[in-house]
């Protein structure tokens, strides 16, 4: 599980992240993430005189070992994302993959989840 984020881009590579607005997981090794559709519905909402809220998540280069400031993180923003507000999921890709991301690659799990009804 990953949290969504309102961050708003500041010069070089970094963001601020102004507001934790959801949550998403991976569902496949090719980085796609659930969500729930209205999470990013009320972003537009958000207001920061510094700049325009834009979804990311982002993931600690040494893994999720408690939080601290300054830790080294990796910004992932979302590429596209497919809806539907009927059901209240998005399936979205990220620009970058966590899978197959140098940096990220040991520190993403794929859950097997096994069904014991035959």
């Amino acid at each position: 599980m990953v949290p969504i984020v309102c961050g708003i881009p500041i010069q070089g590579d970094g963001f601020i992240g102004k507001q934790t607005v959801g949550t998403g997981f991976f569902v496949s090794r090719d980085g796609s993430l659930l969500r729930a559709s209205h999470v990013l519905e009320g972003m537009s909402k958000i207001q920061d005189p510094r700049g325009k809220c834009s979804p990311v998540i982002y993931l600690p280069v040494g893994g999720w070992n408690g939080r601290q400031r300054g830790m080294p993180v990796r910004v992932l923003d979302f590429a596209s994302c497919v809806t539907s507000s009927e059901a209240d999921v998005a399936i979205c890709k990220l620009t970058i993959n966590p899978f197959t991301d140098s940096q990220l690659k040991s520190q993403v799990k794929v859950l097997k989840i096994v069904s014991s009804a035959g």
